[in-house]
């Protein structure tokens, strides 16, 4: 384009059909570039305009960071070089057929001991929102688990001095348990060791004021917007003015 300094660019209006007059030209002066980017060599078919002989590499985020999968040309189309074994497993697959320990505390009424007239052991002891949500994931993903108390009563807090944990939060960070399910509080300090699930309630809390009870205005409500010593001063300036503008008129 440099090398065609009278090219240049007009004002154009919607309402109007009159194209460029430079455009043919122009297109034609795309066609016949080439550079190299980052994909590669880039040129033109010089008939329809579209990009030729490119090949693009297929990028799959991951854990481990941007991983190639694959590659796409025009010729070939698309190559997928991934193995079966490098493609990530679905969540559901990955607990299937899992035995999980499960940590969690009394909290009515999301866990408490089911009342029953004979002994029950194992999971049966419990009953609760939190029971029965643990149940209904492991019907659906199928895994099952073995309930624990967790042994101090505790939800997990940290220790300003020593920075360790305890409670429920203490028995994840040691592997003693696999799920924490129990009304645990999301908070900035735990998520810097734990991870947690979507909430599965929201308390709402928020801070409340008094509402303003509404008044009608007065005769002088346009004064309020100005302090009384304001309209004071307001009020010796236009006598003022007023005063000299008098006596220059007096005397001229």
């Amino acid at each position: 384009v440099q090398q065609f300094p009278q090219m240049t660019v007009s004002s154009l209006q919607c309402n109007r059909h009159k194209p460029w007059r430079f455009g043919t030209r122009f297109m034609s002066l795309i066609k016949e570039a080439h550079w190299e980017g980052l994909t590669g060599r880039i040129t033109f078919n010089k008939t329809n305009g579209l990009r030729t002989d490119f090949d693009l590499d297929v990028i799959s985020l991951k854990e481990e960071g941007l991983e190639k999968i694959g590659t796409w040309d025009p010729a070939s189309g698309l190559n997928m070089t991934e193995s079966q074994k490098g493609k990530p497993t679905n969540i559901t697959d990955s607990l299937s057929n899992r035995s999980l320990i499960v940590t969690t505390i009394l909290e009515e009424p999301y866990v408490l001991f089911k009342k029953s007239d004979k002994p029950l052991y194992g999971n049966d002891r419990f009953e609760g929102y939190c029971i029965d949500l643990l149940r209904e994931l492991s019907t659906i993903l199928g895994f099952t688990y073995e309930i624990r108390l967790v042994e101090d009563g505790k939800y997990g807090a940290q220790d300003d001095a020593n920075g360790q944990w305890n409670g429920m939060v203490r028995e994840l960070i040691d592997h003693k348990a696999d799920l924490a399910v129990a009304p645990l509080a999301i908070t900035y300090v735990r998520e810097k060791v734990t991870d947690f699930s979507k909430p599965f309630m929201t308390l709402g809390i928020s801070i409340l004021y008094r509402k303003p009870n509404g008044t009608n205005p007065g005769v002088f409500s346009f004064l309020n917007p100005l302090s009384p010593d304001i309209w004071m001063y307001i009020l010796l300036a236009y006598l003022g003015v007023s005063c000299v503008l008098f006596v220059i008129a007096r005397f001229s």
